[in-house]
């Protein structure tokens, strides 16, 4: 695969929802809290990166509340774990960040949390993988 500069601005979710993670919300409970809940998106399959990514910065800076707060809890954590790498941490990580390319731009295929920390750092482009 060879690495490419990406524009954020080309950028199309391949999943319908990125970052699941269950926590119990009660005895015997699980909820699954994914970016698709935390930001009420029905899915994020096809949804612009940009849609999701400013939702995603502006409630890191606090600028704007997330839909779902306790979603919000959990995926912030893993944003600001990627935040605190910086960006040569993230692209030192040893699974790379990953596109397809489709009709007009990429989808975005692997690397969705380290993609949306970058943007939350402000950057505007993305180094990726081109499958």
């Amino acid at each position: 695969m060879r690495l490419t500069l990406i524009p954020f601005a080309q950028l199309y979710l391949l999943h319908g929802d990125i970052g699941t993670h269950a926590t119990s919300a009660a005895p015997n409970r699980t909820v699954e809290h994914g970016f698709a809940r935390t930001f009420r998106f029905p899915s994020l399959r096809d949804v612009p990166f940009i849609d999701l990514a400013w939702r995603v910065k502006a409630a890191y800076d606090g600028t704007r509340e997330a839909e779902n707060a306790l979603a919000w809890s959990v995926q912030r954590k893993v944003i600001d774990n990627f935040v605190k790498l910086g960006r040569d941490g993230m692209y030192a990580c040893e699974e790379p960040i990953v596109v397809k390319p489709r009709a007009i731009g990429y989808h975005l295929r692997g690397g969705n949390h380290r993609a949306l920390a970058l943007y939350v750092l402000g950057e505007e482009n993305l180094l990726a993988s081109v499958e």
